[in-house]
């Protein structure tokens, strides 16, 4: 198998379940609140089953043929109105969306659908339930829907095709035909021609399980009549075609009068006007292509490259070669250069961007699966779920989200029967927002629950040794200990939570994107986590310092402000470190001239060093720099060999002059930091001139 459209099937089969999943929690939440359920997502379903069973037929991909098609047979009796939905099958659904993905990742790994056939059958299992004329599948019978020869038989008539079959068919049929037709008359362009094909494909399969033969054949002449080159002239003879079908479909089981049907497709003799709107028409339906799919290893090359484009355009408009010998020429060719590599860089940039639309459906399908398997009433609520990241940080942010989600459900939310006697709705409710703030993207985690308890927090750390008991603590501190490894109020473990495992791993993910945690509680009325990440990992805008003959970033996210020395008190503290305080705050500040044994660096602070204040996990410091040189957007570069693990470092970029500054990792650093005498008070009163330890 070619590897091209392998890799294309799988893509294209991930896709059309997140949307199937994504329609089918849409079609139980609309159920559930207005007891009807709108067409539209019906047939999205309907559509996406129809276009995995064509794709996997092509590949022979019996399993997930056989799936899809039930699935259809199901929504068909739904679109129709033979049968009303009910909430229970998005349960059918959903399993059908799991099985296929498993067998997905089968055909990945082998080449085959291997495995997986007690699944299979309990999804058609699942279908059976609702739908009579859905057959199980029987021990020992090969699955698919069509047997495997070069050339098969045609198709005898379904001996079970009874009157009533035979009525929804035509009826649904007929409804089809319909549609089709005012699509031809409306279609303008090849996308719409493409969609009008696919119809009469699912028409033609539909007929081929119920072994209509003649019916088959005439909406696979009419498939063939379109494909050949879609125009107005095709457009208006298929759709005078169809719109007579109607009255033959009447027939059936007679299918003869299909033939006289079939001659009438023919183009009429054509003028040098029509022949212009057709070759018009035509060039359209080829050119009309609206994305391609790229894989992400050339678009991280492209990144690279133009993050080498950008080092090189300022090594070549500031070389020192140039000092004095620059024209109003040059200049004018350096900007415009500038302004081109700033474009490009845009463009590269948002061709790595991926709206957070699929990891916020995944968390969707997770609430409602917790939901049920804890008993309790949640319901989920999205917003901006259209702002876009950087498609690794999409990717690195899944694991935190879901972890937050499991701690909500299971320990935030409480009992209906609770939520009743206090008050509340019975049902919890959890919203999940994202935003856009400066060169950030926020994502807000908020529930309705109960709160993080501060007395079971500070006993059950007390508990473990992390604290000393009657030790005092702000609540910022308070809740950093829910991130401790191992750490866990709950009084038993669940499948869902309870080993102290995933607030762990939401700390260290989040982290790794150099973003923050900010949690605020309210007693009795619910926990709020924003996480705080970088909208890209390539491009950050960061502070330029100087300390001794060494440049060094800090990253604008962790920055809050810099100030003068003579603006702030400093004094010792007894384990050597040193204390700043400025205005009503208390924070250690750390010499990266001493940690980094950076030479020609002032050894001691004067006058004219200045700290800059960053925060990071809660925590903030000062950093005592020599000089700052502005800030600007810089490419960043991992570091390898023998500097990969400078404490305190986190990557590196090139300057304009050629130069390399270190990009600095705040939060290694507040590690190494000690707060042990800081004063608590600090936030809470005025101090005095000078700092009293």
């Amino acid at each position: 198998m070619h590897s091209d459209m392998m890799r294309d099937y799988l893509a294209e089969m991930r896709e059309q379940m997140d949307r199937i999943e994504r329609a089918v929690l849409q079609m139980e939440a609309q159920g559930s609140s207005t007891g009807t359920v709108d067409p539209n997502t019906i047939n999205s379903i309907f559509r996406a089953f129809h276009s995995i069973k064509g794709t996997s037929g092509f590949f022979e991909f019996k399993k997930i043929v056989s799936i899809a098609h039930q699935a259809e047979t199901l929504l068909a009796q739904i679109r129709s109105g033979e049968m009303a939905f009910k909430n229970e099958m998005s349960d059918a659904f959903v399993q059908a969306c799991d099985c296929i993905r498993n067998l997905v990742d089968s055909v990945e790994a082998s080449g085959a659908e291997s495995g997986h056939e007690e699944f299979a059958a309990r999804v058609i299992e699942g279908f059976k339930k609702f739908s009579p004329i859905i057959e199980p599948v029987a021990q020992g019978v090969s699955w698919g829907l069509f047997p495997k020869k070069a050339k098969a038989a045609p198709p005898k008539r379904n001996p079970d095709l009874t009157p009533a079959m035979l009525s929804h068919f035509v009826s649904s049929t007929g409804q089809s035909i319909n549609r089709i037709c005012e699509d031809l008359r409306a279609s303008s362009n090849g996308e719409a021609s493409r969609k009008i094909l696919s119809d009469l494909e699912a028409l033609a399969e539909g007929c081929q399980v119920l072994g209509l033969e003649q019916t088959q054949r005439f909406f696979l002449k009419c498939q063939s009549f379109l494909s050949e080159a879609p125009t107005p002239d095709r457009n208006t003879v298929l759709a005078s075609v169809l719109s007579r079908a109607n009255a033959s479909l009447a027939q059936l089981p007679d299918e003869s009068s299909l033939d006289a049907l079939m001659q009438a497709l023919v183009l009429p003799n054509k003028t040098p006007e029509t022949e212009n709107q057709s070759r018009e028409f035509e060039s359209g339906f080829r050119s009309e292509r609206q994305d391609i799919r790229i894989a992400t290893s050339k678009l991280d090359s492209m990144m690279n490259l133009v993050g080498e484009l950008v080092v090189a355009e300022a090594l070549v408009t500031q070389h020192k070669d140039l000092i004095g010998h620059v024209g109003p020429g040059f200049l004018s060719a350096a900007r415009h250069l500038g302004k081109i590599v700033r474009s490009m860089q845009e463009v590269a940039l948002s061709m790595r961007m991926v709206p957070l639309s699929s990891v916020f459906q995944r968390i969707n399908r997770l609430v409602r699966d917790l939901s049920n398997k804890s008993g309790k009433k949640v319901r989920l609520s999205i917003h901006g779920e259209e702002t876009e990241v950087d498609k690794t940080i999409a990717e690195l942010i899944v694991d935190p989200l879901v972890h937050i989600m499991r701690n909500a459900v299971d320990h935030g939310i409480e009992k209906s029967e609770e939520r009743l006697r206090v008050g509340k709705n019975e049902t919890g409710e959890i919203t999940l927002t994202a935003l856009y703030s400066g060169n950030e993207v926020h994502i807000v985690i908020e529930d309705d629950g109960g709160g993080l308890s501060r007395e079971r927090i500070i006993k059950r750390a007390v508990a473990q040794g992390l604290i000393a008991d009657g030790q005092e603590l702000r609540d910022d501190e308070v809740w950093e200990l829910i991130f401790r490894p191992g750490f866990s109020t709950a009084e038993t473990v669940t499948d869902i939570s309870g080993r102290g495992v995933g607030m762990d791993v939401v700390r260290r993910n989040i982290s790794s994107l150099s973003g923050r945690i900010d949690v605020q509680v309210k007693p009795g009325r619910g926990t709020r986590f924003i996480l705080r990440i970088p909208l890209t990992l390539a491009i950050i805008e960061g502070l330029i310092a100087r300390i001794g003959g060494v440049h060094f970033v800090v990253p604008m996210m962790d920055s809050t402000q810099s100030l003068r020395h003579s603006a702030v008190g400093m004094t010792r503290m007894t384990d050597g470190g040193t204390l700043a305080q400025y205005r009503d705050q208390f924070f250690p500040v750390v010499s990266l001239a001493e940690l980094l044994k950076i030479p020609q660096a002032r050894e001691t602070i004067t006058e004219k060093s200045l700290i800059v204040q960053v925060k990071h996990s809660g925590k903030t410091i000062g950093v005592i720099v020599d000089e700052l040189l502005g800030n600007q957007h810089i490419v960043v570069k991992p570091m390898g060999g023998l500097v990969a693990k400078t404490p305190g470092v986190s990557g590196c970029t090139v300057m304009g002059d050629g130069g390399v500054a270190l990009i600095l990792d705040v939060g290694h650093i507040a590690q190494l930091v000690s707060y042990d005498e800081v004063p608590r008070e600090a936030n809470r009163q005025v101090v005095g001139s000078g700092v009293h330890i």
